[in-house]
């Protein structure tokens, strides 16, 4: 969400701002997740093969599954903190933590 003032130096109004590579890679990682939890898919290699892409990719894009449930409503609303980015989270280690998760991507 782009944060800005106004001329009196009072919060603007806030405008959502969509990353549809974060929205798209978390609503395919809720998928996967599902995938693997219900048995339709063994191993993240099964879902790789099945996508065309590498495990590891499969790796990195289903930590967004387990982001803290107000983060993935900020990220699907588009009013996502800004240091919470698809690249921050498929190069960094993701704490399963949620409190943790929300002091490391509020900046």
């Amino acid at each position: 969400m782009t944060q800005a003032t106004s001329p009196n130096g009072d919060h603007a109004v806030l405008q959502p701002r969509s990353d549809a590579a974060l929205s798209g890679a978390l609503i395919r990682a809720e998928a996967w997740k599902r995938a693997l939890l219900s048995g339709k898919a063994k191993t993240l290699n099964d879902i790789a093969r099945q996508e065309g892409v590498t495990a590891n990719y499969v790796s990195r894009i289903l930590r967004t599954a387990f982001l803290a449930p107000d983060l993935k409503s900020a990220i699907l609303d588009g009013t996502q903190p800004v240091h919470l980015s698809l690249q921050a989270i498929m190069t960094a280690d993701v704490p399963l933590d949620w409190q943790a998760q929300r002091q490391l991507y509020r900046g």
